[in-house]
């Protein structure tokens, strides 16, 4: 038996054989051309095969897309919720520059009040709005992007304004704890003796019964501005402004109170030349550490003459300068001298 290939690789039909499957021409016995006939409408078609095909791809298709487009929704409110969450709102534009919703205040015990009125839950904080806490009471402010603020019992601060350069606020009695994340210079504490501006820190800010102000820093450091110097205050340093004078020179929070009162004394004296100053002088410069080389910088701003060269040569052999200043730079003054050493400084400690 010989076999030719067929179309599609089949094998031609056979004479004799079984391959009738693979006829399109109906055989010569009678019968089975009658039975054919009576089989004929269910004959099968492959169009009909492929029809039923594109209808059931068309239905599958059909229940996939809503199942997809759920898909869609439960991802994009999930991703909505992630950004909520992470990604702080921006405060948005506010007629006459103010950003008035970009504070809050939360009563967090006792009776906190805003202008008079008792809070009970979470409330925006405008501007010239003031808070007080009983001596009892908590409160704390949250500022979008800026940080937050504790307001102690027995306190009394406003918001002076808050715009996209500067946000001000007024501390008139108390004591607040600030954590701030905001880029430097950007918040700005006024108490009755003087003005912190924060650059980038944690710290506590007290006005004390006799008005003066009191700046305990924890991380960063501050600038404590009076009517005419600033200090300078970095992390694990305190300053005390009078009220009505410049803030003191920044001592060590565990600074021992000899070194602590040699510190006064030598920045108060109107001339080292009187023998008080000349045994303070002496006293800083034999027990100063390296812990202590804030105090150091921020006295060369209130030193003159030959006490203001010694302060720099045992700050030179606690915290070398840099390359670019030089000890008699500094000793006359240079500002760009001074900037760059107070750098070096800060991070040595």
């Amino acid at each position: 038996m010989t076999t030719e290939k067929h179309d599609a690789g089949r094998s031609a039909p056979v004479p004799g054989g079984d391959d009738y499957a693979w006829s399109a021409v109906p055989p010569g016995d009678a019968d089975v051309r009658r039975i054919e006939e009576m089989l004929a409408p269910r004959r099968f078609e492959a169009s009909a095969v492929r029809t039923l095909r594109a209808r059931d791809l068309h239905h599958s298709r059909l229940m996939r897309t809503p199942m997809l487009a759920l898909a869609a929704c439960v991802a994009l409110v999930a991703g909505g919720i992630i950004l909520y969450q992470f990604v702080p709102p921006s405060a948005g534009p506010h007629p006459g520059g103010l950003a008035e919703s970009a504070w809050s205040v939360e009563p967090l015990s006792g009776t906190v009040t805003m202008n008079g009125r008792a809070l009970l839950e979470e409330d925006p904080l405008g501007a010239g709005q003031w808070i007080e806490t009983g001596s009892q009471a908590r409160a704390s402010l949250s500022g979008r992007s800026v940080g937050r603020v504790t307001l102690e019992p027995n306190s009394r601060l406003r918001l002076v304004n808050s715009r996209e350069a500067e946000h001000r606020l007024e501390l008139a009695s108390g004591r607040l704890h600030a954590f701030i994340t905001a880029p430097p210079r950007l918040f700005v504490v006024d108490t009755p003796a003087a003005t912190a501006v924060d650059m980038g820190c944690v710290y506590d800010l007290s006005v004390l019964e006799d008005g003066s102000t009191l700046l305990e820093v924890s991380s960063g450091w501050v600038e404590l501005g009076g009517p005419a110097r600033t200090s300078r205050v970095p992390a694990g340093y305190r300053c005390l402004a009078p009220r009505g004078h410049d803030p003191s020179v920044p001592v060590r929070t565990e600074a021992p109170p000899e070194f602590v009162e040699a510190v006064r004394v030598l920045a108060a004296a109107p001339s080292v030349a009187l023998g008080p100053a000349q045994d303070s002088l002496k006293a800083v410069l034999e027990s100063a550490s390296v812990a202590d080389a804030a105090t150091l910088w921020n006295l060369l701003q209130r030193l003159d003459g030959q006490p203001r060269r010694e302060i720099a040569l045992k700050l030179a052999r606690l915290v070398p300068p840099p390359d670019a200043v030089s000890v008699e730079g500094a000793a006359a003054g240079d500002p760009a001298m001074l900037e760059a050493w107070w750098t070096q400084v800060r991070w040595s400690l």
